[in-house]
């Protein structure tokens, strides 16, 4: 049988672990388990008393898959609407961002697609904090 994608992987992982919460929760509570999860934990512990990583037996090593850049995205986002209220036009502040970012038109349009619905939001944070940052640092009047 072929090696699980990273889909399957994370599927896995997420099943082992609500079997895992549901056995730990019905042995407290003094209920039944699953049978389904009894056999499941029985295998996997078979696996164990066999030789097998526990990580690698439970499913509760790491699923793999990228990581997602969801900060570095929002900051893209948040970029492509500034230069958007600048320019006016959605395709050139996509292309100037895109130049920018050293990115294509079409993967900075589908950051912005995803995460547009944040950046009107952190644009008025942004602008706030500066404003405060602004009255921090301006110089104080000493007090006669």
């Amino acid at each position: 049988m072929d090696a699980p994608g990273v889909n399957e992987k994370v599927r896995l992982h997420l099943r082992a672990k609500r079997a895992i919460r549901h056995f730990v929760e019905t042995t407290e509570a003094g209920t039944p388990t699953n049978p389904a999860v009894t056999k499941w934990l029985a295998d996997a512990l078979r696996e164990i008393y066999s030789g097998t990583d526990p990580s690698k037996a439970l499913f509760l090593g790491d699923p793999g898959g990228r990581p997602r850049k969801t900060a570095e995205h929002v900051q893209i986002a948040l970029e492509v609407y500034t230069e958007r209220l600048v320019s006016g036009s959605r395709g050139d502040a996509l292309e100037a961002i895109a130049e920018r970012r050293h990115l294509s038109k079409k993967q900075i349009e589908g950051i912005y697609d995803r995460y547009s619905h944040l950046a009107p939001a952190l644009a008025a944070f942004e602008e706030n904090l500066q404003k405060q940052l602004a009255r921090f640092r301006a110089p104080r009047k000493p007090k006669p």
